[in-house]
């Protein structure tokens, strides 16, 4: 997926690596299961999102702010 913002890059990576913020954004209920490093959101990190379905965890394994963010 390839998503364009009209913000700074670092903006973006700063909201979409917020893990308990995106529960925001989803209308879901997210805490983190596992803080990364660095703490809470960096590298590592595992957060578990409930909504109406099924809870799953969703992980930040690779990031960088300024060229990418993939998650497992």
């Amino acid at each position: 997926m390839r998503q364009r913002f009209a913000a700074p890059p670092a903006r973006v990576f700063e909201l979409v690596t917020d893990h308990v913020g995106l529960g925001r954004w989803l209308g879901a209920d997210i805490h983190l299961e596992h803080p990364g490093e660095p703490p809470p959101n960096g590298l590592g990190a595992i957060r578990v999102i409930r909504r109406a379905v099924s809870p799953f965890a969703s992980g930040s394994p690779a990031s960088s702010p300024r060229t990418r963010w993939t998650t497992a």
